[in-house]
C-alpha cells in the first residue's frame, strides 16, 4: 500500500484547543471517509505532535513537514507566520500588482497579435523582471514583519501534515 501527504490548516489559539480541533477534524474524516486504516487521510495518523516551531510562510513549513513526518506516525503540527497585512494590500504591494498586470497584458496582447519574434522576446523579459521585482519585495515585507513578531507570535495559524496510508 501506499502513502499520500495530507495537510489542514487550523485557527486555534493554543495547543490544547488544537488538540481538540483536530481531533473534531479526525472523527469527521472517519464519518466521510471510513475508519479503514488506508482511507488515505489524516485519520491514518498516529496522533498528533504539537511543536512550537514557527514558519514564515506555508511552503516553508509544509516542506518541513514533508521531510519530518513518516507513514504510520504522528500528524505533526507547526505554526506558520501569517502577517496581520497581506503584501498586496499595502501601497508598495498594490503599485507592483499593477505593474504586474500591465506587463503581462502587453505581453499576451504582443502573443496574440502580429509582433516580431524579437519584440515578444523582449516584452517577455520586461514581465520577467517585473515578476521578479514583486517576489523579491514580496519576500522582503514576509522577513520584515516576521522580523517582527518573532519574540511573541501572535498572528500564526497550524498547519498539521503527515503521510496517509492508502
Amino acid at each position: 500500500m501506499g502513502a499520500n501527504f495530507s495537510t489542514a490548516k487550523f485557527n486555534e489559539k493554543d495547543a490544547v484547543k488544537l488538540r481538540k480541533a483536530y481531533q473534531s477534524y479526525v472523527q469527521e474524516l472517519q464519518y466521510q471517509y471510513g475508519h479503514d486504516g488506508y482511507n488515505g487521510t489524516l485519520a491514518t495518523c498516529r496522533g498528533l505532535d504539537v511543536k512550537e516551531r514557527l514558519f514564515k510562510t506555508f511552503g516553508e513549513a509544509e516542506e518541513w513537514l514533508v521531510e519530518n513526518t513518516s507513514k504510520w506516525g504522528e500528524a505533526v503540527a507547526v505554526k506558520v507566520f501569517t502577517p496581520s497585512k497581506a503584501f498586496k494590500d499595502t501601497a508598495k504591494g498594490k503599485a507592483l500588482t499593477l505593474k504586474k498586470e500591465q506587463a503581462n497584458k502587453a505581453y499576451w496582447d504582443a502573443v496574440r497579435g502580429v509582433l516580431l519574434t524579437e519584440e515578444r522576446s523582449k516584452l517577455e523579459k520586461q514581465k520577467g523582471k517585473v515578476e521578479a521585482k514583486y517576489r523579491e519585495a514580496h519576500a522582503k515585507y514576509i522577513d520584515a514583519q516576521f522580523n517582527k513578531v518573532t519574540k511573541s507570535p501572535k498572528k500564526f495559524v497550524w498547519l498539521v501534515g503527515g503521510w496517509c496510508a492508502e
